[in-house]
């Protein structure tokens, strides 16, 4: 029997050509604004970073284009193949590693900062996460994520709003924004595993995080139009993208 590890890295090992190259496009649709968010969230000291379900690689390229050492992990070992294929390209020089993010091989107070996009909703323990990545990281460090609700399936109208964009995304584009070529079966199974499907962020992040030993949580709750080009502020504008940060004591 597959780990829940093992079984997310096989799903999204269907998505990792396909979201390379959304990834490339974003570098030049919007890479400067997400610069600037991962910049000026920086703790004041320290350039040890680590890039949480890196996928292929955007975020910790984009650290490591501004000078810090960059680490990324992720549990695809497609993905992390076209994070280094990526990386190489850009002549930058990232560590990525295959691990699970609820269970991660550095020492403790190993990290300034860790960032994470869109990863947090992939969960399976998202206690025993958050928990895991407050002890890599340094006192005085910083956590910062971007996340929404994808998973959530308690809301119908969110659900219906989000399937009609899609729909109108295929017609005009003459292809599902979806990257994923795997089974059915496949995805299914991922879906069972995700902790989020009945819970509604970011409330549940600001009960929990403070409880695990976090400080000073701030919550963004809507940067959509800060971050997204146009045709994607449209494709997911019914889906508010949060921004969390949090530090640790």
């Amino acid at each position: 029997m597959k780990t829940e590890a093992a079984l997310t890295g096989e799903r999204w090992d269907y998505s990792a050509e396909g979201y390379s190259d959304i990834i490339q496009q974003e570098f030049t649709e919007a890479g400067d604004a997400w610069e600037r968010l991962l910049l000026e969230n920086a703790p004041e000291e320290g350039q040890r970073a680590l890039d949480i379900g890196t996928g292929p690689g955007f975020f910790a390229m984009v650290l490591a284009m501004h000078g810090f050492v960059s680490t990324g992990v992720d549990c695809s070992e497609r993905m992390v193949a076209q994070a280094r294929h990526n990386a190489q390209a850009r002549g930058l020089d990232v560590d990525f590693r295959v691990m699970d993010s609820h269970e991660l091989s550095f020492a403790d107070d190993s990290f300034d900062y860790i960032v994470a996009r869109n990863a947090t909703w992939l969960l399976y323990d998202p206690e025993k996460a958050f928990a895991e990545w407050l002890r890599v990281l340094r006192p005085g460090g910083r956590l910062l994520y971007i996340d929404a609700n994808w998973p959530y399936e308690d809301d119908p109208e969110l659900t219906r709003k989000m399937d009609e964009a899609n729909e109108r995304f295929t017609r005009q584009r003459g292809k599902e924004y979806n990257t994923y070529t795997g089974s059915k079966e496949l995805d299914d199974s991922f879906a069972k595993l995700v902790a989020f499907r009945h819970t509604y962020r970011p409330d549940w992040d600001v009960q929990t995080l403070p409880a695990l030993g976090y400080v000073n949580v701030s919550v963004t709750p809507r940067i959509n139009e800060r971050v997204y080009p146009a045709w994607k502020r449209e494709l997911y504008d019914a889906m508010d993208l949060f921004l969390i940060t949090a530090d640790k004591p």
